[in-house]
């Protein structure tokens, strides 16, 4: 065999030996692309067969205190259940729209100023890019607790 030839063999070797172990980087059971994550400025929940998603506050610039909680809720099972109570660091005590919020099995539910489920929060201390800790009561599900983003309506449009 010609020297060319032995030497083109060997750096091919060399090139996948070096492809499939660096591609290797990062892999495995505790890989990040195996981790569930929000891709979003929302934060995520379980609890139960409850399912809460893309949960953010929408404030104002002009620090009137004034809020919305946005938010989808997701029943994953196959009896109903019920949103019951709402609670919102830095905030007067919420409202859950009706008293209680009817949540279907195998329905999704949004919570938002769009929507007939709005959730106005009132004197919010907290501002645009502050975190805040909302606490979410389900009659069965039991109770999910979230960190939140404080956001503008002009960030949540940009998405950010």
């Amino acid at each position: 065999m010609s020297r060319t030839i032995v030497r083109t063999r060997t750096a091919v070797a060399v090139a996948l030996l070096a492809l499939t172990s660096l591609s290797g980087c990062a892999a495995g059971f505790n890989a990040a692309t195996n981790r569930p994550y929000t891709p979003t400025n929302g934060a995520i929940a379980s609890v139960g067969d409850i399912r809460v998603r893309s949960v953010v506050i929408v404030g104002n610039d002009n620090g009137s205190g004034q809020a919305d909680l946005i938010a989808v809720l997701v029943n994953n099972g196959t009896t109903d259940d019920a949103l019951t109570g709402i609670t919102v660091e830095g905030a007067d005590p919420v409202q859950v729209p009706g008293g209680s919020l009817n949540i279907p099995p195998q329905v999704t539910v949004p919570i938002g100023p769009d929507s007939t489920n709005r959730v106005l929060l009132e004197k919010l201390t907290a501002t645009p890019g502050h975190l805040v800790k909302v606490t979410l009561a389900f009659r069965d599900a039991g109770i999910a607790s979230l960190t939140v983003l404080v956001m503008t309506p002009a960030g949540l449009v940009s998405g950010g």
